[in-house]
């Protein structure tokens, strides 16, 4: 890259993650549909100071990562999917959307949604700039429609399941980064959606103490 934006992370990005071997061979084609849609995005936005949050951010790769392993098991789910069958996925404590914005280039880079019907962010924050899946919702020419659920804490379990359940199709959940107590709560709502629950990958951060303490415990301490 030459141009006059080529200082821009997601150039290097891509063609670190291209050259990485740290992503073994199970994941190789998924790291390629991602360098290429790294690319693709720095064609179009590079330049634009909108989009230095999202393409030249300071943990890009690490984010890139974490991303193209939940897309490849997303993704091996989908594709054993009944095609007839319609799914949602839903991006629990998705944060600024990474995750979210990946997929549905994803869908475009394989010119298949794979049953997607709608890809839905789950978080907390209201007070984040989206303008990157707006834009995407706005081309509408790219792959499944991005719904932002804002203001919604995990927490409220209950709301949060009913709102769930009220889905008009089953349900694909991935969870990146978890921290504390918010790995137990995606788990508590996979078990409560029971079977329109799908697929469900969770990548958790910190543990909560009462896990971590148990596990250094002395063997005669259980829970009871």
């Amino acid at each position: 890259m030459t141009n006059q934006h080529s200082h821009w992370r997601v150039w290097e990005v891509a063609d670190h993650l291209e050259a990485s071997s740290t992503l073994d061979d199970a994941f190789a084609s998924t790291k390629q549909a991602v360098v290429s849609i790294l690319r693709r995005w720095g064609d179009q936005w590079t330049g634009d100071p909108r989009w230095i949050s999202i393409l030249n951010k300071k943990k890009l790769y690490q984010e890139c990562e974490e991303s193209i392993v939940a897309l490849h098991y997303l993704w091996e789910f989908l594709l054993s999917n009944n095609q007839n069958q319609n799914i949602i996925v839903m991006d629990v404590c998705a944060g600024k959307g990474f995750f979210s914005f990946l997929l549905t280039y994803l869908c475009s880079y394989y010119d298949n949604n794979n049953g997607i019907t709608e890809i839905i962010m789950i978080e907390k924050s209201d007070n984040i700039d989206w303008h990157h899946i707006e834009e995407v919702n706005r081309m509408g020419n790219v792959g499944p429609k991005i719904t932002i659920w804002d203001n919604t804490n995990l927490h409220d379990h209950d709301d949060v399941l009913d709102r769930m359940l009220k889905l008009p199709h089953n349900l694909a959940l991935s969870g990146i980064h978890l921290c504390k107590q918010l790995s137990p709560t995606f788990c508590g709502l996979v078990n409560g959606l029971g079977s329109k629950c799908r697929y469900a990958c969770l990548s958790p951060c910190c543990l909560p103490r009462a896990v971590t303490t148990q596990k250094n415990a002395p063997k005669k301490k259980q829970f009871t």
